[in-house]
């Protein structure tokens, strides 16, 4: 445990929800893809979880480097799973983004 350090937490039923791939942490990030568990589904749609604890304080420009590393993140996970649309995935941002006026 190192004093400041952020991990945020993504909770799912997993009787709704099956993880595609394995979560990924980054820079007060946490990124977990997801599809449902259903048998009646003809055709599986992932979509992913961005959660964050955004810096805070007068760092607006960190604010935007993690938001934008943690979707770079979504897109490549995209590209590794093999969606049908790797540009245009299916994306919640989620958590505390510490939002300032600077």
């Amino acid at each position: 445990f190192k004093r400041g350090r952020f991990r945020p937490a993504t909770f799912w039923k997993s009787s709704r929800v099956e993880i595609v791939e394995s979560p990924v942490h980054k820079d007060r990030t946490l990124l977990t893809s997801f599809n449902l568990v259903a048998d009646n589904l003809e055709e599986k749609k992932n979509w992913h979880v961005l959660n964050c604890h955004l810096q805070a304080g007068k760092q607006g420009s960190r604010r935007v480097r993690q938001i934008v590393e943690g979707i770079s993140a979504v897109v490549k996970q995209a590209k590794k799973i093999k969606e049908s649309d790797p540009s245009n995935p299916l994306l919640v941002v989620c958590g505390d983004f510490n939002g300032d006026s600077e």
